[in-house]
């Protein structure tokens, strides 16, 4: 049985209330994370401008320009 410790319940919930919810891409950007090993908020900030600073973001970014997302 997995032990639910008050972070991981605070993590659940702050990404239950993130913006990228509300965005008509989010099933995108959830299966993006999941192939690059990211998490969904970290692709919806790069989609929208964040700074790439691992070799995660920069595929995250590779794959948001694939599927027409964001330009290059």
């Amino acid at each position: 049985m997995k032990k639910t410790t008050p972070s991981k319940i605070i993590k659940k919930i702050s990404i239950m209330l993130h913006p990228y919810k509300k965005s008509p891409n989010a099933p995108t950007y959830e299966d993006i994370a999941e192939m690059c090993g990211t998490t969904p908020d970290r692709v919806y900030r790069i989609a929208h401008g964040s700074h790439i600073h691992s070799f995660e973001d920069s595929a995250t970014l590779t794959e948001l320009q694939r599927r027409g997302i964001v330009r290059s």
